[in-house]
């Protein structure tokens, strides 16, 4: 499956909970959606 995605690694919880402190500490974020799949929605 690593290899089938375009950043060549499956996510985990750390990029998980990166994304999450960004979106708590920035404010210029309004209602936005974030797909965290490794790039897999441009493969299918």
């Amino acid at each position: 499956m690593r290899a089938k995605l375009p950043i060549g690694r499956v996510v985990g919880p750390a990029d998980v909970a990166a994304l999450a402190v960004h979106i708590m500490s920035n404010t210029a974020l309004t209602g936005a959606t974030f797909d965290i799949d490794g790039g897999q929605q441009f493969v299918f």
